[in-house]
Order: C-alpha cells, then structure tokens, then sequence
C-alpha cells in the first residue's frame, strides 16, 4: 500500500520545491533584516505584544488598550480581535517570542494564498505546473507586496490571502461526497482567521465572492449541477462555527459601529477619499511603469492594475471562444465583468459614498 502512495507524491515534490523558492525570495526580507518596515509595521507589532501580555496575565484577550493617548480604548473590539490574540498565543509558545510570531504569520500568510489557489487549479483540472501561475500572478502582485513592505498592513494582508484558501476549501468541501479531515480543517482555519483578522476586508470579500457564485450559478449549468444540498450544509456546519469564534469582537463592532469617528462622521469620510482619489486615477491604474502619487495624499505610493494579467484574460476569453468551451468562457466573463464593476466603483467618489 505504501508503493503506490509514495509514487502519487513524488510528482509533486518539484512543484513543492519550486513553491518554496518563490515564497523564499518573497519573503527573504522578513528573514533577514534586523530592522521593521514603513507604514504600520511597528504598530501591529505592539498589539500583538499588548495582547500576548493581556493572555498571559488572565489567560483572556483585552478588549482594550491603555496608552498615553487613551484609556480603555476599545480597539480590539473594532479591528483584528482574533488575529492578535492568535499571534499573541503564538508569542507566547515561543517564549515570548511577538517578532517571530509577526513574521512567522506573514509567511503562513504566503502559503495559504498560493496553496489555495493551486488548489483551484488542480480542481478546474490544470496540469500540476500550470497551476502554480494563478498563485504566481497572486502572491508577486503590486498591492499584495505593497500591503507587507510598504504599508506594512498585516490585518489586512492576512485576511486577503485566506481568501483563496477558503474559497477552494469551500468548493472542496461542497463538492465532495462527505466531509472530509484535511479540507474541512483548511476551510475552518482560513474562515477563523479570515473573519479575525480586517473588517473591510470582510465586507467587500465576502460581498465580491457572492456576487460572483450568485453569478455562476445563475449563468453557468455546469455550476449548478455541483452544488447540492447536502454540500451546502457541510460548508455551513464548518463555517458558522469557525466565524462566530470571532463574535466576541465583531457583535461589538457591529452593536457599536455608528459611535466611531469612521462610522458617524460624513464629511470626515467624503474630505478622506476626494483627497486620496488620485491614487486610483486611470492613469495610475493603468500603467507599465512607476509614476508618481502627487496631490494632496499622504501616501508615498501610487496603485496599479496588473496590466500584463488583464490582457493576458483578455486574450484568454478569445481563446476560450474559440475552442467551444462555454462553462469556461462564462466563468472567464463573469470575472472580467465584476473586475471592471470594481474598477468603476473605486475610482468614484460618489459610488463609493453612496
């Protein structure tokens, strides 16, 4: 039984070696510096320090922080409540330990987001080395790199690459013909962590993946003739579960959403993003080259669309067309039109207030 096991894994051992030298030269940063990066680097840093303070003293995650500008500042109750106290624990089964368990999830964060879309390659039936390219286009991505050495943005990092990861765990769950261990648990961890880690990132990734399988089950019978009942409820008994893990912040955020400064204050939030829409003009979103942000905006970046990627789907629809494959072409389509819903939506003001 062991000989045919093994040969069933050895095909795979170069695809994950060739993995594990693109996160290595991602992530050699990380690694091998003494010094933190720009942004909020330092500032998440101290909340995961805070917080594996606050568990080790009562063996509970804080609410709150006290600090020279606040006290009781309820910040964990608003923002990455379950992401720090995890980081925090992880901290402390180092030995107290919070650089290393900062880095450590950045690179954990890496994988999920490559493996999950690997896994969405090899379930469409791509070839074992074509499916690193999704992942590939994913993890080396402007805004992904951005968010790490730029922005140094981790929430929210963390919560865009358990996207992929949970996705496909999803559609593995849901297609199979039981539950199974291994995606069962890669479908409630990505959803702890997901739903514990950016609220926005919550909101606008939970309402893009409904948008899109709402889409798909409309306009694609393939996708309809995969999705059973029985399927459906699997994924639910994993997920509500692994969501409400993260209930002791998020019902707070929720209850008391309309008493923070982002939440109540109108004009606060209109002079926010007509000052930082140039981020996100056409001639920035569509470019080969560096250009300056300029203007009024406080940030030392501008924002680019994967150009090269979009043509690259472009053409793909073409191709598509021509081979006969409908299911294919739908899905392709589907993608392409919610990418440029979003693109419209984000270079507009008055659709992002509205």
């Amino acid at each position: 039984m062991s000989r045919p096991r093994y040969r069933s894994i050895t095909p795979a051992v170069p695809v994950l070696g060739a993995s594990a030298l693109l996160i290595a030269a991602l992530t050699w940063p990380l690694l091998f510096t003494n010094s933190g990066f720009s942004g909020d680097w330092p500032h998440h840093l101290w909340l995961i320090w805070h917080q594996s303070l606050s568990l080790r003293s009562s063996h509970f995650p804080s609410l709150f922080i006290n600090s020279s500008f606040s006290v009781f500042n309820p910040l964990f109750a608003f923002y990455g409540g379950t992401l720090y106290a995890l980081a925090g624990v992880m901290s402390l089964a180092m030995g107290g330990a919070p650089v290393q368990a900062y880095v450590c999830i950045y690179m954990l964060d890496f994988l999920a987001a490559l493996a999950g879309w690997y896994w969405l390659g090899r379930m469409a039936g791509v070839g074992r080395w074509l499916a690193l390219v999704p992942g590939m286009v994913f993890v080396t991505s402007a805004y992904y790199l951005m968010l790490v050495y730029v922005r140094g943005d981790w929430p929210e990092f963390t919560g865009v690459s358990m996207i992929p990861l949970m996705v496909a765990a999803s559609l593995s769950v849901m297609r199979s013909d039981r539950l199974r261990v291994l995606p069962g648990s890669a479908l409630a961890v990505s959803t702890i962590v997901f739903f514990g880690a950016h609220n926005i990132t919550i909101l606008l990734g939970l309402t893009m993946v409904a948008l899109t399988g709402l889409a798909a089950l409309v306009c694609v019978p393939g996708a309809r003739r995969q999705i059973t009942r029985r399927g459906i409820v699997r994924v639910a008994c994993v997920t509500v579960p692994a969501a409400l893990v993260s209930a002791w912040y998020l019902l707070p955020a929720v209850a008391y959403q309309s008493g923070t400064q982002i939440g109540s204050n109108y004009v606060g939030k209109q002079e926010v993003l007509r000052a930082n829409a140039g981020l996100v003009s056409f001639d920035h979103l569509f470019t080969l080259s560096r250009v300056s942000a300029g203007g009024p905006s406080p940030y030392p970046f501008d924002l680019s669309l994967p150009v090269l990627a979009i043509a690259w789907v472009l053409i793909g629809i073409f191709l598509l067309a021509g081979g006969g494959n409908r299911a294919w072409v739908r899905l392709l389509a589907i993608c392409s039109l919610l990418a440029v819903l979003v693109t419209v939506v984000m270079t507009h003001v008055g659709l992002l207030l509205a």
